[in-house]
């Protein structure tokens, strides 16, 4: 992905507990996606 290569990834806790809680993903796995060469990602 063009974008990957200068995005920078931080987070906090508690943002992450309530985003796995309304998306179901955590942000590790969002940036294993977004940091992958595939277009998806199993989880």
């Amino acid at each position: 992905m063009a974008y990957a290569s200068w995005a920078r990834f931080e987070w906090d806790p508690e943002k992450e507990l309530r985003n796995v809680a309304k998306h179901g993903v955590s942000f590790r796995e969002a940036k294993a996606l977004f940091t992958s060469e595939v277009d998806f990602l199993e989880i």
